[in-house]
């Protein structure tokens, strides 16, 4: 069975050791979450909990609700946003439209051909189980009008951003935590290069925003 190991008192080296002293297989550190995931045998698991400051819960799935792509009539549809995100642009000199920023967009990909949505995607990875890294379930899509989409004459909330497309969800707007963390370290990994290489915050190869719009049952 597939567990989460978190700890905030231990280090990433020693939880992973732990791990495998337990008996773990398929480890994968997350170390900017402190936190290991891998297969242990439920008992292995229940035994690994009672260790001082160590968290152990199985890997939980999420999801998003939407079920169908929208069209690009329906994108944003009922949201009835447009009027303040137009007024938002035009309360500020120079404009603000989110020109200079990039979000990372953690959800079940992009369709980046969609007509509001053409040229706003710089960058697209996988980290479903699905085999390819575009948007067939159309969460992702509506999402990332909302945020930066433009289309006869209307937009979403921040139309001069860039959008890196995360697909943390799969074809059935399906995921795990664990999808979503590796997202998540992903995003952090190209924070720190975009640091490293010396980049402005405005360069569009910098993450500064992280959207996830998604949820699962709550465990309490």
């Amino acid at each position: 069975m597939r567990y989460s190991i978190l700890s905030r008192t231990i280090s990433i080296q020693d939880l992973e050791i732990k791990c495998r002293q337990a008996g773990a297989l398929n480890i994968k550190p997350r170390p900017l979450m402190k936190q290991v995931f891998c297969d242990l045998d439920p008992s292995a698991a229940e035994k690994l909990s009672r260790t001082h400051g160590i968290k152990v819960s199985p890997v939980k799935a999420v999801k998003s609700s939407q079920t169908l792509a929208p069209a690009v009539s329906a994108l944003g549809e009922g949201l009835n946003l447009h009027d303040t995100y137009s007024e938002l642009h035009q309360a500020y000199t120079p404009r603000l439209d989110g020109t200079g920023l990039t979000v990372a967009l953690l959800d079940s990909g992009v369709r980046t051909t969609h007509e509001a949505l053409v040229g706003k995607i710089i960058l697209e990875e996988n980290f479903s189980e699905a085999p390819t890294v575009g948007d067939i379930f159309g969460h992702g899509t509506n999402n990332a009008y909302i945020i930066a989409g433009e289309y006869n004459g209307r937009s979403g909330v921040a139309p001069g951003a860039k959008i890196m497309s995360m697909k943390a969800l799969n074809n059935n707007g399906e995921g795990t935590d664990e999808m979503v963390v590796d997202a998540i370290e992903r995003v952090c990994e190209l924070v720190q290069a975009a640091i490293d290489e010396g980049l402005p915050l405005t360069d569009e190869m910098y993450p500064n925003t992280i959207s996830i719009s998604l949820g699962s049952e709550d465990d309490g």
